[in-house]
């Protein structure tokens, strides 16, 4: 991957739209990202990794923190970056979550998230892969890059002070940082679910124990034995109780019966004297029967009469009701009589105000053309009060340019007399650089030498040690040699002496053949017995001392030749130093370290000058920018003024045109007000009042008209009420009722009959009810005699405590054998379950000691997968630091690793020195060597990343670290190795703010800092 183009607009400190053109840098730039502290340096990689995954380079901050404090409101936060994959080029664009000003209205709306994708076609947006969805396009960037963010940031961003902890942290810190790096969580997590598996299964066995434990107590036992020899006990105890309870219920129930049937009969013997006495209460309400009996009957005949005095009574009725309207409608005449007489002085009262009506609509016409003539002044007078705001604010806004500008030069007058101050300063730093880079050079030969003299004496102590044992080891392998070569001789004696023993006159010999046998050999005593093991023995120990001897030569050559190169490299090293060879080294220290205080002291006044001189242009251009505007500002007041007289002319020639009383709109607009409702009265008055008059003169016709109607129903319902009265008291007189009042007491209403016939029914049906029942229980109780309750309860009560009994104790000894048959279950289950845990611990737990590094070697499995990835990384980083050290220096990690007193191990790391052949501690390292080990470890750990997701290349690669640590020639490696880097086709950006560095780099991207916000200047294109 490779930046083609980066848009940073209102992110992070670039308060506008800053555009940067990584493709002007040339083809595979080496270049430096430079600027003070604070500007935004790191911002340009934050930006790039905020395009490509919605997250800065350090996760530090979050996307709604990005916008830029100094951007205007309405330039919303986005990014835009133009990428290359292989041949084809992409472009993505996001903008974070973010406030804006709404469209309409004041206030703020939330702006959501929103991401695009585009292929590129000719450098113009082509086909849209992903668009708004951010997820979308996170999903297809990924897809495109096959790495993930925090994968992109390892190989991508080298924050070298990380690395620096990396090389010099312990095994267990080591681990820390690495995992973070290779993200290998994962295997600690493993570790972790396999520890707490194990943990669970334990404790899992130890609550098994304890239930085991709260069983057998619940039932009172105290060894599981106990629970079979109860159980095998209780089982005939159990049959005989329930035997005996079974007998005693089927006495309990026989005298529950005996009783019953008792109850029964004391029931029907009760029942008959009820029922006697309820016969003779019946009986004595016959009266009151009869008396009913007589009521209904006069009822009936008082409803044969009842309609004709209800007809009568509706006649009497209407008569009241028209008697009633007549009274009624004459004083509503009364009434209307007078309100027409009223209504007439009105309606002619109306005619002589309504012939005022034409002069007040002349008024009328007079007043509305001066409100035309008001509203053009209110415009005009509006007009003038902009025209007075706009020139006055151009009069203030004038007045405060002038106010910073002189500001600005005051300002810039310090500005320039500091950097005069800090140039005269700054003169001796050049030769002062130079005496400390000799210093620097004499310190290192010095160090380098002594270095190498106490090698020297080393080596040759050692020689003098080997040459002695060589000595040793020579004089012994002569010894051993001539051992042999006697016992040799001895052998092949002995075995001469063995042969002639086997030999026959005339028998061929086994070595010459000759069947003659002269002179065949003869044993000694005196010749020591030597067996084919002593010979093979002794050969094999002249072998071990033969190696041995070879090996102490072969280590004097080696000490003699290191103690040549030392010589060679002593003697340059002295010629070079002439009378500082023998000068103490903290002298020399001394020196270098004054002259860098001071040095260090004239680049903080440098980088203050430097500061000083941004800060001086970007004032300049501030002074230019406002002396521009107060130019404009001054043209634009005498335009302000001039247009603010006009507007006050034509506001005066208005106000002569409208009568002073009406000059202001309140009291126009009353006058107007008052007069049309004048008008609108007068003639909403007239057209009432006539009105009104006419009905009120319909009314009163219509009123008289009723009159004689309800005169004529009146008189016609007299009569008719007159015929109606004579035929009911004709009827009444001719019934049985002497007079109305009896007749009226007789009537019920229909539900009164009703319910004295239901009861008079009622009556008989009970009465011979009773003596039915009656006859039916003298039949039954004819020949019984009443039964003896109290004797058959206690029967009943004796039977019932029998079987109580009976029933307990079988009910004890049946929940006891329950019991002990479900603790004998439990305890079975709780059994298998143990089994099934001891057979789940015999794998977790084996794992987990396993995983935890508690066995073999005691490195747990995520710093075994660290180790193997540190092996990955080191031999990149090794191949590196080997050039940049020019063949001292490699990392290495020591054999052997075991954790030591409990300590966690597995990850240590040693730097080899060619020069003497040891491994010494990474801690041994200068700053300048540690910090070139921790550039090489970085490089290494990002090619290895790299391998490790798919093979996928970047093209790029940023370094946000100082390089403050390096002396010249260190420097110059580093950045040789850079410039290797960067002809294998990378590009290579380095985030720094030290002047030795922008000195050796001419191609940068200076980000400029200013209090309006940060601008980016490329130079050296």
């Amino acid at each position: 991957m490779k930046p083609l183009s980066l848009t940073l607009q209102a992110f992070g400190p670039f308060a506008g739209t800053e555009i940067i053109n990584f493709q002007a840098l040339g083809e595979n730039p080496l270049f430096l990202i430079n600027g003070p502290t604070g500007a935004g340096k790191s911002s340009i990689l934050d930006g790039i990794c905020f395009a490509l995954y919605g997250e800065s380079t350090g996760k530090e901050r979050e996307a709604v923190n990005m916008r830029c404090d100094y951007a205007k409101p309405d330039l919303l936060t986005e990014i835009i970056l133009d990428f290359r994959l292989g041949e084809k080029d992409y472009r993505i664009r996001r903008l974070p979550t973010q406030e804006k000003p709404k469209n309409r209205g004041e206030g703020t709306t939330t702006q959501q998230s929103e991401a695009y994708l585009w292929r590129l076609e000719n450098s113009k947006e082509g086909e849209l892969l992903a668009v708004k969805k951010v997820k979308e396009v996170d999903t297809k960037i990924q897809e495109l890059l096959g790495l993930e963010a925090d994968q992109f940031r390892q190989v991508m961003v080298l924050p070298q002070g990380k690395f620096r902890e990396l090389l010099m942290a312990n095994s267990k810190d080591r681990e820390t940082i690495f995992s973070q790096l290779f993200q290998t969580q994962i295997y600690e997590q493993i570790q972790d679910h396999l520890k707490e598996r194990a943990k669970g299964i334990i404790a899992d066995k130890q609550k098994q124990d304890t239930s085991i434990k709260i069983f057998l107590e619940s039932a009172n036992l105290t060894e599981e034995t106990q629970v079979s020899l109860e159980l095998n006990d209780l089982t005939p105890k159990l049959a005989i109780a329930q035997a005996e309870k079974e007998a005693t219920e089927i006495a309990k129930m026989e005298a529950v019966k005996h009783q019953e049937s008792g109850l029964n009969l004391q029931k029907q013997f009760d029942n008959y004297q009820q029922k006697e006495v309820e016969l003779t209460e019946k009986q004595s309400q016959a009266s009151i029967i009869e008396q009913n009996q007589q009521q209904l009957e006069q009822a009936k005949q008082a409803d044969k009469l009842l309609p004709l005095y209800q007809r009568y009574q509706e006649e009497v009725n209407i008569l009241a009701t028209l008697t009633q309207k007549s009274a009624e409608n004459q004083q509503q005449l009364t009434k209307i009589t007078e309100a027409v007489t009223e209504a007439k002085s009105l309606y002619e009262k109306a005619q002589i105000d309504f012939s005022k009506l034409d002069q007040l609509k002349k008024e009328q016409i007079e007043l509305q053309q001066y409100e035309k003539h008001q509203q053009e002044l209110i415009e005009k007078r509006k007009a003038l009060k902009v025209a007075e705001k706009i020139a006055k604010e151009s009069s203030q806004v004038l007045q405060k340019a002038q106010t910073e500008l002189t500001q600005n030069q005051l300002e810039k007058q310090k500005l320039e007399t500091a950097i005069a101050d800090l140039n005269q300063a700054l003169i001796t730093i050049e030769s002062q650089k130079a005496t400390l880079k000799e210093h620097q050079r004499q310190l290192q030969d010095r160090q380098q030498l002594e270095d190498l003299r106490q090698e020297l004496d080393e080596f040759t102590r050692q020689q003098n040690k080997h040459q002695k044992e060589e000595e040793k080891q020579r004089e012994k392998l002569q010894l051993t040699q001539t051992e042999l070569t006697t016992m040799e001789m001895y052998w092949h004696l002995g075995q001469a002496a063995s042969l002639a023993q086997t030999l026959t006159q005339d028998q061929p010999c086994p070595v010459c053949g000759s069947c003659e046998h002269p002179q065949p050999a003869q044993g000694s005593p005196d010749t020591p017995m030597i067996t084919k093991e002593n010979l093979e023995k002794a050969k094999q120990e002249l072998e071990k001392i033969r190696q041995k001897y070879q090996k102490i030569e072969q280590e004097l050559v080696k000490v003699n030749q290191k103690i040549e190169h030392h010589q060679q490299a002593i003697i340059p090293l002295e010629n070079s130093l002439d009378d500082l060879a023998n000068q103490a080294i903290a002298y020399l220290q001394t020196l270098v370290d004054d002259l860098t205080q001071e040095i260090n002291s004239l680049q903080s006044q440098q980088a203050e000058r430097e500061v000083t001189e941004t800060k001086l242009a970007t004032l300049q251009i501030e002074i230019t920018t406002l002396e521009t505007a107060i130019a404009l500002l001054n043209e634009q007041v005498q335009t302000d003024q001039v247009q603010t007289i006009q507007a006050r002319s034509i506001v005066e020639q208005i106000e002569k045109q409208i009568p002073e009383e009406f000059h202001q709109a309140k009291a126009l607009d009353k006058a107007l007000t008052n007069l049309e409702k004048t008008i609108q009265s007068l003639t909403e008055t007239h057209q009432k009042a006539e009105k009104d008059y006419q009905k009120q003169q319909q009314d009163c016709l219509q009123c008289q008209t009723k009159q004689l109607e309800i005169d004529s129903q009146c008189q016609s319902q007299q009569g008719k009420t007159q015929t109606t009265e004579t035929t009911w008291q004709n009827a009444l007189q001719s019934s049985l009722f002497s007079d109305f009042t009896i007749f009226q007491a007789a009537q019920l209403s229909e539900a009164q009959q009703t319910a004295i016939a239901a009861e008079i029914e009622s009556y008989h049906a009970e009465l011979n009810a009773l003596q039915g029942v009656i006859n039916q229980l003298k039949i039954e109780l004819t020949g019984q005699t009443t039964p003896d309750l109290k004797q058959l309860e206690i029967d009943l009560q004796e039977q019932s405590q029998l079987f109580t009994e009976k029933s307990q104790s079988y009910q004890q000894l049946a929940n006891r054998h329950q019991q002990l048959q479900e603790l004998q279950t439990k305890l079975n289950q709780a059994h298998q379950h143990q089994a099934k845990l001891d057979e789940d611990y015999k794998i977790y737990g084996t794992l987990s000691e396993v995983a935890d590094g508690k066995t073999g070697n005691k490195i747990s499995l995520q710093r075994f997968v660290l180790g193997v990835l540190l092996e990955d990384v080191l031999s990149q980083a090794s191949a590196r630091l080997y050039r940049m050290t020019q063949g001292r220096y490699r990392l290495e990690r020591p054999e052997n690793q075991r954790a030591k007193n409990n300590r966690a191990s597995g990850l240590e790391m040693e730097v080899l020195d060619e020069y003497t052949g040891k491994l010494r501690p990474v801690s041994t390292l200068s700053g300048g060597e540690s910090f070139l080990a921790a550039l090489s470890l970085a490089l290494g750990l990002s090619d290895t990343i790299q391998s490790y997701a798919g093979g996928i290349k970047l093209d790029t690669l940023f370094i946000d670290e100082g390089f403050g640590s390096l002396d010249s020639e260190s420097l110059e490696l580093a950045i040789r190795t850079l410039m290797d880097l960067q002809s294998h086709g990378r590009t290579i950006g380095i985030i720094s703010h030290i002047t030795e560095l922008r000195d050796h780099m001419n191609l940068r991207l200076d980000v400029i800092s200013s209090r309006l916000g940060s601008r980016v200047k490329i130079v050296g294109v």
